[in-house]
């Protein structure tokens, strides 16, 4: 019998010539659109939910929460309901499309 030949440390590793460096993040996505949809299936199981309730779930300040929220609407996806003329009482609610 002979000896298996060595394999070189070189060649037990993966051939990474052909990764692209950015494929993980650019599979990751953006953070917006991210936390976009994850509003998005947020509203789809709760339907209606307040600015306060964003921040406190999504751990995001409320100037992001506001943006976020505010494209939400103009897409057409919320409806921004004001029940009394406090803005403290403003909720979001999901239309369905």
């Amino acid at each position: 019998l002979s000896p298996e030949p060595q394999k070189s440390i070189s060649s037990a590793l993966p051939d990474t010539t052909n990764i692209d460096p950015h494929a993980e993040i650019i599979e990751n996505g953006f953070r917006i659109e991210k936390r976009v949809e994850f509003l998005k299936e947020l509203f789809k199981k709760h339907k209606k939910l307040t600015r306060k309730q964003i921040v406190e779930i999504t751990k995001i300040g409320q100037s992001t929460a506001t943006k976020d929220l505010q494209k939400l609407c103009e897409s057409g996806f919320l409806a921004r309901r004001s029940p009394t003329k406090s803005p403290s009482t403003d909720y979001f609610e999901y239309i369905k499309i």
